[in-house]
């Protein structure tokens, strides 16, 4: 069964995707737009401008920065006429502003731990104000933006990495299943023949031999590497001839059913072998091992 996979979408809020859609925007163009949100709240671009804030007497205007920073220094040009407080929203830094009168002009500098620099200047008037101001950072947007583009990306190519190695691994299995199959004919428990006999103490001595009535089987031990398989012969009627076999899951599968076998690994002195012989008629209920 081939893996399946969801995809997660991330959903953004209204503010989220409009904040979203600015940065691209300024990304395209290099000019970041001021949001207005609910409340008449107004969210500047971090970099890209140096706001005018209007406030009014007998009225409070807040400044939020960026979620994560702390303040490190606030500079205010006008220290008597205007009131200042600091605050903050969760892990935002806020600032409470208060004009004690109407037509003052002063600026505000505040700097954080993140190595940001905010510039505002700061109008009062006496009909009009701005209540709630906070700065998004468009820059900074599309570099997560693009991080999470490059991690979906990866994420897709290893799927469909896994997707090809299970598909190959699956015709594998299909076409072993098929050799398995078609070509030793019938493999009927109940009447192979386990009666053949094992002498030799070679690391490649088989767990059990058995037949069926066109094909001998040799299992080999658990571990055994392809490249450490041991050629067969029929020693049978005292000629040795390489037999015609082919290794499939562990198994070697002889064609025919000679009487006499011998496993060879090596050649000359250093050989190693295992001589495997038809001893009689013997079902998988009675079978052993010498």
């Amino acid at each position: 069964m081939l893996p399946t996979a969801k995809v997660q979408i991330r959903k953004l809020s209204a503010a989220d995707a409009a904040r979203l859609s600015a940065a691209q925007r300024w990304e395209q163009t290099g000019v970041a737009e001021a949001l207005v949100g609910a409340s008449g709240a107004v969210e500047y671009p971090y970099g890209y401008s140096r706001p005018t804030i209007t406030c009014a007497p007998l009225h409070v205007c807040s400044v939020a920065l960026q979620d994560g920073e702390a303040v490190t220094s606030v500079s205010i040009g006008d220290t008597v006429r205007w009131l200042m407080q600091n605050a903050t929203a969760g892990s935002k830094p806020v600032m409470m502003l208060k004009p004690t009168q109407a037509g003052l002009s002063t600026n505000l500098v505040v700097t954080t731990d993140k190595g940001r620099i905010y510039y505002m200047h700061l109008v009062s008037s006496k009909t009009e104000y701005v209540p709630m101001v906070s700065w998004y950072d468009p820059a900074n947007m599309t570099r997560d933006l693009s991080a999470e583009a490059q991690a979906t990306a990866r994420q897709k190519a290893e799927f469909e990495a896994t997707i090809a190695a299970t598909k190959l691994a699956a015709e594998q299995a299909r076409t072993q299943r098929v050799v398995a199959d078609k070509s030793v004919g019938k493999l009927d428990p109940t009447t192979l023949d386990f009666g053949y006999t094992c002498t030799g103490d070679a690391a490649f001595k088989p767990a059990r031999v058995f037949a069926n009535d066109t094909h001998t089987f040799i299992q080999l031990p658990p571990g055994t590497a392809a490249s450490d398989a041991p050629a067969v012969f029929n020693s049978s009627n005292n000629e040795t001839e390489l037999l015609n076999s082919r290794l499939v899951n562990g198994y070697y599968i002889i064609d025919g059913k000679p009487a006499k076998l011998s496993l060879v690994l090596g050649v000359g002195a250093s050989a190693q072998t295992i001589q495997c012989e038809k001893s009689g008629q013997n079902s998988l209920f009675n079978w052993g091992a010498k």
